[in-house]
């Protein structure tokens, strides 16, 4: 009866610090974005929600561009890309600031590109 006990107290225990871990740091914010018309820039922003604690800023790209489009905002240096793309990049992100991306046409002038940028 005691080891019953134990375990069942060990697993409540557990639960109850992965509640407490999803509600107070572990915040996900997001944005899905879908570009078919590359005759201007795009811009996308995620503000953070002061207080709450992030490390983690992701871009995903996935889609066809019969040319070059150019991101900025993310590494700290363009990021140039063509042809078909399935990329994801990932940075360090501590919510000082909003997280803004700027995808620009350069040479492309069609094609379609799902991107979704995330910061948690």
């Amino acid at each position: 009866m005691k080891k019953i006990s134990f375990y069942f107290i060990s697993i409540l225990m557990i639960l109850i610090c992965f509640f407490i871990y999803l509600i107070f740091f572990r915040h996900i914010k997001s944005s899905e974005i879908l570009i078919d018309n590359f005759s201007k820039i795009t811009v996308d922003s995620l503000n953070p929600v002061v207080g709450k604690g992030y490390s983690l800023r992701k871009i995903k790209i996935k889609g066809y561009i019969n040319d070059s489009i150019l991101i900025r905002g993310f590494y700290g240096y363009p990021i140039y890309l063509s042809g078909k793309v399935d990329k994801e990049f990932n940075t360090e992100y501590y919510g000082s600031f909003p997280s803004i991306i700027n995808i620009e046409p350069y040479k492309a002038t069609s094609g379609k590109i799902k991107i979704t940028h995330i910061i948690k």
